[in-house]
This record gives structure tokens, sequence and C-alpha cells, in this order.
């Protein structure tokens, strides 16, 4: 699971919950600013980068962050093994 926390001044963090009890997070890369998503199938993450311009994918549960075209990320959210990253 992840999570987004926009601090005032540091800006946005998304973070990944290790675990619940006790709470443990690891704070993904600042490459990115918004978990958009992940596929179902593969694991990788979707998102948006820090400075709003690209779109950004991880291989690694988050840890490493590559941008994408927009092609790619249109042709990735048009799958149906994409689920789409919802706000709590």
């Amino acid at each position: 699971m992840y999570f987004v926390h926009r601090g005032s001044a540091t800006g946005v963090s998304c973070y990944k919950i290790l675990s619940t009890s006790p709470p443990k997070f690891l704070e993904l890369s600042p490459r990115v600013a918004v978990v958009t998503g992940i596929n179902s199938a593969t694991g990788f993450l979707y998102g948006i980068s820090n400075n709003g311009l690209a779109y950004v994918i991880s291989k690694d549960g988050g840890t490493t962050w590559t941008s994408i075209t927009d092609d790619i990320y249109t042709n990735v959210v048009a799958d149906p093994l994409f689920i789409q990253a919802t706000v709590s």
C-alpha cells in the first residue's frame, strides 16, 4: 500500500507502507510526486514526476523511477490489468 503526504515546507512525498504494527514507512524517490496505479500482472507502479511534466514507471516496487512517454502511459492505463490508485 502507498500513500501521499503533503507537507507545508517539504512539498509532496509518497510513501510505501511496509508494516502497520508497528508502523513502518519507506519514502519513495523524490522523482515521483503521485503514484497513479499499478499493473496487477507485472507489479509495475506508474506515476507522475515531481515537476508534473512526465509520467514515470517503477519496476522495483518504488525504489527507482524512470520516465516514460505519454503514449506508453496512455496504453498502460487502458490495459484492464491496470489498477488505478484511489484516494481514501
